[in-house]
């Protein structure tokens, strides 16, 4: 099967002539137009349904099966040994998800095949809380006689052993991993509830992958009775507490849970739509356009152009940009298509959970990658009344965005405002400056968040360049398991515990590059030379490189706690990871590098 790299050794004519033949793009590598949808926003919005509803698996023998399975997939210093077998036995959720072909109504006419987690697009959501370890078995049967697909899946943001991060070389099927399923174990130890997703990471691939569907959330909420008290013996009850006054529908979480009503999870991702085989309607994806490919399409939770039904009230609301290589400037406005009038976003948290303090925006940038959580207030309108998502930064092409133009913005989603009903708002009213999560130190948590820049012990740079038509970092080409130099020409060997700081350089010219680290989240120290602004305090793992940006970054690699390790019989973060542009379409170009984690 051709890659990316494949292609750049070959003729213009050859690869145009490939692409217009196996995708539909005409011959000069432009994708057709999309259909829009009629009339306007007129699909419900979905919400991707709780995994445990699915696909929990209770029966005592499919649990055997996975860990027998998992037994004969581990090797080395990740060996599965019989004290954490009984530990996941007692106290992890497991799951079977299957990746399949499927037809999804996305726009009027013929039905779209997608590529989706049990046949879902996005797949299901995962739900589970920190501190309470999830076994999931996924099997791959996208392939068919005539396409071949190899995959293997990451949790993104996770805090997870490397056997089982989804690193890019372990596809499955492949000529190294023959089985069509593997088995992934997360001890879910990140530092506090947040909203993650996992997806497709297998090398080459992983742009096409994710562009047909192969994506979904993973909702993390803070520890409670639920926790494994061996793992960590006292509840988040600052976080639960926080949950409880200031995020909508958390009232009664101590008891009952968060209302779910009330929080609304968002996907944004953008597609092309046309021919393909003779059938209308279909994902249209562009293997060769290298610089990152940009639909003109823009699909919320998989619907185009949705609406939903809200209260008077305030709504916890959580963003995911899930395209390839759009980044997008978000806002909330009573004109779908201005953000003259923008109405008041309240950000509480970032990819690694809620912020030291509540961050009061008119509109909220978010790269590949990036997510956030805020409180929006309905209330600011009247009853009868509709508020849209809109995005009011441009983008033509994948190289970077244009210019925000809050005169000229896409609508996304409509929210029609009904009337407020019985449930109280949260009990505490929270404000610009507002104090959400202050980072923390508590090993009875396995927490340790706040260190600072002279407990480094490894300084160490980075350059995400462009070389030879393809993306390299520190001027190498990504090969699965050769560790990445350093600017000084060190091997990028980091120790558990132990702090180190990165310097992250855009050297690329016109490009722009999120830069996701895998193994643990970080904080920014500095963009520019300058502080961070208030949205980019407290944990992060991925982060926004415009053009000629540095950004410093600092992050302490914890162990597992002693239990899981001791179970495993060695410390179980021991080995490879990677961390590269999550323009998916310049990781798949080779813009990744290699760190290898040792012991302390």
């Amino acid at each position: 099967m051709l890659t990316r790299r494949d292609t750049i050794k070959m003729g213009l004519t050859a690869v145009l002539v490939l692409a217009w033949l196996t995708i539909g793009i005409s011959a000069f590598g432009q994708a057709p137009q999309s259909p829009t949808c009629r009339p306007f926003f007129c699909n419900a919005l979905p919400i991707p349904p709780f995994a445990p509803k699915l696909d929990r698996v209770k029966d005592a023998a499919q649990i055997k099966s996975i860990l027998d399975q998992a037994i004969t997939e581990a090797s080395g210093s990740h060996r599965i040994t019989h004290e954490l077998r009984a530990f996941l036995e007692k106290h992890a959720d497991f799951y079977e998800i299957t990746m399949e072909r499927a037809l999804k109504q996305i726009l009027p006419g013929e039905k779209t095949e997608i590529w989706g987690y049990n046949g879902m697009f996005p797949g299901p959501t995962i739900a589970t809380t920190r501190m309470h370890p999830v076994v999931i078995r996924f099997t791959n049967n996208l392939s068919t006689r005539t396409e071949p697909v190899e995959t293997t899946v990451h949790y993104h943001g996770g805090h997870t052993p490397p056997s089982s991060d989804g690193y890019p070389s372990d596809k499955f099927p492949s000529a190294n991993f023959p089985s069509k399923s593997r088995v992934f174990l997360y001890p879910m130890t990140l530092t506090r509830g947040a909203t993650q997703w996992y997806h497709d990471h297998a090398v080459d691939v992983t742009g096409r992958n994710v562009y047909m569907g192969l994506a979904g959330f993973l909702l993390v909420d803070p520890a409670d009775s639920s926790m494994v008290p061996d793992m960590m013996p006292t509840a988040d009850n600052d976080e639960r507490e926080m949950l409880r006054t200031r995020i909508p529908g958390c009232a009664n979480i101590l008891t009952t849970g968060c209302d779910k009503r009330f929080d609304i999870p968002l996907v944004i991702q953008d597609r092309v739509f046309g021919v393909k085989d003779g059938k209308a309607n279909q994902l249209i994806y562009n293997p060769f356009d290298f610089d990152g490919v940009i639909g003109d399409t823009f699909l919320v939770n998989g619907a185009n152009q949705p609406f939903i039904e809200v209260e008077r009230r305030k709504y916890f609301v959580r963003i995911l940009n899930g395209s390839n290589a759009r980044v997008y400037q978000f806002g909330f406005s009573q004109d779908p298509e201005r953000l003259t009038h923008p109405l008041e976003i309240m950000e509480m948290a970032t990819e690694g959970g809620a912020m030291p303090n509540a961050t009061a925006q008119t509109s909220l940038l978010l790269a590949m990658a990036e997510r956030a959580e805020m409180i929006f207030d309905f209330a600011q309108v009247a009853v009868g009344s509709d508020v849209f998502l809109v995005n009011c930064l441009q983008q033509t092409e994948g190289r970077r965005p244009d210019d925000f133009t809050p005169q000229a913005c896409t609508p996304l989603l409509r929210f029609h405002v009904g009337p407020k009903g019985a449930e109280a708002d949260p009990s505490v009213a929270t404000n610009d400056g507002s104090t959400m999560m202050l980072l923390r130190n508590d090993p009875a948590r396995h927490i340790e968040e706040v260190f600072s820049p002279q407990e480094a012990v490894a300084t160490r740079e980075f350059k995400f360049e462009r070389s030879h038509g393809e993306w390299a970092v520190n001027g190498e080409l990504f090969q699965a398991h050769v560790i990445t130099r350093d600017g000084e020409d060190r091997e990028a060997r980091p120790r558990l515990n132990t702090v180190e700081i990165w310097t992250l350089t855009n050297s690329s010219g016109g490009w722009v590059h999120p830069i996701h680290i895998h193994a643990d989240m970080f904080e920014i120290l500095d963009r520019n030379g300058q502080p961070p602004g208030p949205e980019e305090q407290g944990l992060k793992e991925t982060v926004y490189l415009g053009r000629g940006d540095t950004v410093r970054v600092m992050f302490k690699f914890i162990s597992q706690p002693d239990p899981w390790s001791q179970a495993t019989g060695a410390e179980d973060d021991i080995g490879d990871y990677v961390f590269h542009c999550h323009n998916v379409e310049h990781e798949d170009m080779t813009m990744m590098g290699n760190f290898n984690l040792m012991g302390p």
